[in-house]
C-alpha cells in the first residue's frame, strides 16, 4: 500500500472511494432511475473522459474492467469473456467511447441484460460489446438530435 504524500493525492484516493463505492455497477443496474435516454441527457454524471482526466487511465480502464466482469457474471453465459478479452474491451470502450457517461453506461448496460440488443448466443467478445456500444452510440446521437430540436423549438415558442 503506498502512502499518499500530498494533500492533491488523498483528494484523488477520496474521489476513487468515492467512485467505487456511489457508482457501484451492480448498485446501478440493479437500482437506477435512468431508463431512457431523456434521463441520460438530463444527468450530472461524469463522462468516462472526465474520469481518466480527473483520476488516470489506469484507474479509468480498471472501473470500465469491473462494469464488464458485473455484466459477464450477470449474463451466466456458457462462454464468458476471459480477463484478457475483459481487459482489452475496457481498453478500446475508454478510447473510443470516452464521451458517455456512467448514467450511459447504466443504460447501455440495463439494454444488454434485458436482450434489447439481440441474442448473445451463450456467449460474449469484444466484438459483440464494441458493437452493443456502437448501436448504442448511435442510437443515443439520433435521439439526442431530436431532443435538442425539441427543446429548441419548445424555447423559441
Amino acid at each position: 500500500m503506498t502512502i499518499p504524500k500530498t494533500k492533491q493525492d488523498i483528494q484523488i484516493s477520496s474521489r476513487k472511494k468515492f467512485y467505487l463505492t456511489n457508482y457501484k455497477p451492480a448498485k446501478l443496474i440493479a437500482s437506477s432511475n435512468i431508463k431512457n435516454y431523456e434521463e441520460v441527457f438530463q444527468s450530472k454524471d461524469d463522462s468516462i473522459a472526465k474520469i481518466k482526466r480527473d483520476l488516470g487511465d489506469s484507474f479509468t480502464k480498471g472501473y470500465i474492467k469491473i462494469w464488464l466482469i458485473e455484466l459477464n457474471e450477470l449474463l451466466n453465459l456458457r462462454r464468458p469473456m476471459t480477463e484478457s478479452q475483459i481487459t482489452f474491451s475496457a481498453q478500446l470502450v475508454v478510447d473510443e467511447f470516452f464521451n458517455l457517461k456512467i448514467s450511459d453506461l447504466t443504460l447501455l448496460f440495463r439494454k444488454i441484460l434485458s436482450g434489447q440488443y439481440g441474442e448473445l448466443y451463450e456467449s460474449l467478445n469484444p466484438p459483440k460489446i464494441l458493437g452493443f456500444f456502437r448501436s448504442y452510440l448511435n442510437e443515443r446521437t439520433a435521439i439526442a438530435a431530436e431532443y435538442s430540436m425539441q427543446q429548441h423549438l419548445k424555447h423559441k415558442q
